[in-house]
């Protein structure tokens, strides 16, 4: 990790690998569902309409998730800005959250903290119960999930000893 730029903004972005996988996957599923739409034609049921039509929608969000900027982290030395599919939320300052760790659920691993105004919250005793955290991202953006949680608390860290 490049300790001078810690506290700089940066601005982080969906992993193209990951998603690349995802467009695959969807791609797939959208190429069955044509395919016996149009060889069993009126016959072929609900279930490739089903595999078509999701399949399409999520080959489309996959293709933003890549090609479009609609979703970020940004890291500054005040705190950091989730922007999730072009929905940005408020910025959440490093001294509202007590750090930040790793989480798995199943395989999928996930950053997590807990936010100083979500720990009493319901949603946030049943984000407790299940992962061990009030709050978690929603991607790790390209990086490994236990970089991407050094690289925040370095940032928290910082922020926190220059005030």
């Amino acid at each position: 990790m490049d300790e001078t730029a810690i506290g700089e903004t940066r601005t982080l972005y969906p992993g193209k690998l990951k998603w690349g996988f995802v467009s695959l996957i969807m791609l797939t599923m959208a190429g069955f569902g044509i395919f016996f739409l149009i060889s069993e034609g009126a016959d072929s049921g609900y279930k490739p309409w089903i595999a078509a039509i999701f399949g399409s929608l999520g080959l489309i969000i996959s293709l933003v998730q890549i090609f479009g900027k609609l979703s970020s982290l940004t890291l500054t030395s005040e705190g950091f800005k989730v922007r999730n599919m072009g929905r940005e939320k408020d910025l959440v300052r490093w001294q509202d959250c007590l750090g930040f760790g790793v989480a798995s659920i199943r395989r999928n691993k996930m950053i997590i903290y807990d936010h100083v105004q979500d720990i009493e919250t319901l949603q946030g005793k049943v984000s407790i119960g299940l992962v061990g955290a009030s709050s978690s991202l929603p991607d790790t953006y390209g990086m490994k999930p236990q970089a991407l949680a050094a690289l925040m608390n370095a940032y928290r860290a910082k922020a926190l000893a220059g005030s």
